[in-house]
Parts: C-alpha cells; sequence; structure tokens
C-alpha cells in the first residue's frame, strides 16, 4: 500500500504542486495517489527525491520513526554510497 498522499499531506505539498514538479497534470497524479496504475522505478524515485524520503518508506516498508531512530545509520550508508561514485 503506498503513503504517498501521506507523505505528501506531511512535507506540506498539494497535489497541484506535486504535479507540477513531475510535469503532468493533477488528474494524473490524483490517479497515481490512489494506485489507479502502478508506479514503476524510475516515478518512485522522483517521488522519493521530492518528498525527501526513502522508497521503502513510500511504499508503507519502514516508518518513519524507524528512519528516525536509525537517522545515524541511515546518513552513514549515504555518505559511504556518495565516496564510492
Amino acid at each position: 500500500m503506498l503513503k504517498l498522499k501521506q507523505i505528501r499531506k506531511m512535507r506540506g505539498y498539494t497535489q497541484v504542486q506535486m504535479a507540477s514538479l513531475l510535469s503532468m497534470t493533477q488528474s494524473a497524479y490524483n490517479q497515481l495517489e490512489n494506485e489507479k496504475y502502478k508506479i514503476n522505478v524510475e516515478m518512485l524515485c522522483k517521488l522519493a527525491d521530492i518528498l525527501n524520503c526513502t522508497t521503502d518508506l513510500l511504499l508503507g516498508r519502514i516508518t518513519e520513526s524507524i528512519l528516525e531512530k536509525n537517522k545515524d545509520y541511515y546518513e552513514k550508508l549515504l555518505l559511504e554510497d556518495q565516496d564510492n561514485s
């Protein structure tokens, strides 16, 4: 179950703003948010970047409280990934 609507609202974005950032209509974004069609990996990554969250958070595989508790660990992983690029 996609958590897109919840995270969008928590981050303070409207559907219109999200649609604009994704270069789509508000109607198309609404369908995306209401899971009218499957999201591909590229779109999932774009959404995570815009909403400043992980794809796991969007997919409901992890909660924000777990991310916060393990913030140091995830930041270290991100830094290591950047160093390896």
